[in-house]
């Protein structure tokens, strides 16, 4: 290609295998050309596109393995003909779950958030999709809080909800060591009110979404994440009336505020991208993938199971980096390039990050489904877990930053704030118990 001055290059591989096609993609960006791709067969065949639609290659092209696709028995189980509720219905998995949701048919979809904006869009979208199907499904958009549980259970009640997906927590691990106080009213209150508001209200089913940085967490995230777990595994031993479960996965590709928005931003803008770490590394899904492994979760969760999905290899972020340049059409500016187009720069690992991600704390097992595992984890001593709740509880009613930590480490041994290793710890001392401003979404 390099003697022939190929400028682009047209892959029309719409039936080849997604591995094949990563790899394809991989040895295409030795070369200085930009990858453009055509309408899949599917698309071509519902008129959805043309043979003339060429587009840049989707980001989705840089995971090296099968995207996981649904089993459609189980992503229906809770969802079909049924009242469903989700929690953070504007966030980035929250909006895509519900988009799944009405495929599979359900009477009521409740959309739970406490931003405005985003709300009023996913409503504005789902009743348009319904309306060019002509099912009849009714769309309920709900602003509240999720620290409140009594409006929690008013609309639970109202709408009798029998399917709870619970993705509303605040997510970014730089904002959250720098708001802890507010990052543990929402994530591990909020959890909790949702687990009681649905116990109260009857519902059969409740999904929680977590995430791979409550395996043994860095970050202030992480460890609400993490205490977050252990109150829904400590609360499900004695609601045996709800099928309860938890959904943990990594990096969700093109999320909200996720490292693939900020570096298409960086791309656009000339660079540099920016890097934390040479050698750090992330698991990576498509949102679809995500919003798909809750559904089918809440079919096969019973006791607080942990399920994560079958992720395949990390990919190094610096890699990530420079395949999504190359798919732009731009060439890595470096030592061996130095007449390239965009650098990129290491900044170092950010307070609270760590250098690699995990999926479990023990071995995973296979479940019905082959692309999703299930975390054996041993379940946390109920009391115990309640009583130090009840600690966290008092500690935030008092905007006592400091003892929500002694109480966290009480069940968290190992997490170790990140400030603590370079200051002394952050003293709250706000008494504000409202509803915090906006509730972020798991993307």
């Amino acid at each position: 290609m390099k003697s022939s001055d190929v400028s682009t290059v047209l892959l029309a591989l719409p039936s080849t295998d997604p591995i094949r096609r990563a790899e394809i993609v991989k040895e295409l960006q030795a070369f200085d050309v930009k990858i453009e791709t055509m309408p899949s067969f599917s698309e071509l065949v519902t008129k959805q596109a043309t043979f003339g639609d060429l587009r840049t290659l989707p980001i989705e092209d840089i995971l090296t393995r099968i995207e996981v696709r649904a089993d459609e028995e189980l992503a229906e189980k809770c969802v079909l003909g049924k009242s469903v509720m989700v929690t953070g219905a504007g966030g980035s998995i929250g909006s895509e779950l519900c988009r799944q949701i009405i495929k599979r048919k359900p009477t009521t979809v409740v959309l739970f958030d406490n931003a405005e904006t985003p709300l009023f869009y996913i409503e504005r979208e789902l009743n348009q999709r319904i309306s060019k199907t002509n099912d009849n499904i009714h769309v309920v958009a709900v602003l509240g809080s999720v620290i409140d549980e009594n409006r929690l259970h008013e609309i639970l009640h109202t709408h009798n909800v029998e399917s709870v997906f619970h993705a509303a927590a605040y997510k970014h691990v730089s904002m959250l060591e720098k708001n802890q106080l507010e990052g543990a009213r929402n994530n591990i209150i909020g959890t909790r009110c949702v687990f009681d508001a649905a116990a109260r209200a009857n519902c059969t089913s409740l999904v929680v979404v977590s995430t791979d940085k409550a395996v043994q967490p860095t970050s202030f995230m992480g460890a609400t994440k993490r205490f977050a777990e252990l109150v829904v595994q400590a609360k499900a031993q004695s609601s045996t009336a709800m099928r309860t479960c938890l959904v943990r996965f990594g990096n969700v590709l093109g999320s909200s505020g996720s490292v693939v928005p900020i570096f298409q931003e960086q791309i656009q803008s000339g660079g540099p991208v920016t890097v934390t770490n040479p050698e750090a590394t992330r698991f990576f899904m498509t949102i679809p993938e995500a919003s798909q492994l809750i559904l089918q979760a809440g079919a096969m969760g019973s006791a607080a199971d942990v399920f994560v999905l079958q992720m395949g290899e990390p990919i190094r972020i610096v890699d990530l980096a420079k395949r999504m340049i190359t798919l732009a059409g731009y060439s890595v500016k470096d030592d061996e390039n130095p007449k390239g187009d965009i650098e990129i720069t290491f900044k170092g690992l950010l307070p609270g990050e760590k250098l690699h991600e995990q999926l479990a704390h023990d071995k995973l097992d296979e479940t019905e489904h082959e692309m999703i595992l299930v975390s054996k984890e041993k379940l946390p001593e109920q009391a115990a877990t309640l009583h130090v709740l009840a600690k966290i509880e008092e500690a935030i009613a008092n905007g006592d930053v400091n003892e929500i930590l002694v109480a966290m480490k009480q069940l968290i041994p190992d997490f170790i704030p990140s400030w603590e290793s370079v200051s002394k710890p952050i003293v709250v001392t706000s008494k504000s118990n409202q509803p915090s401003a906006k509730e972020e979404k798991i993307q």
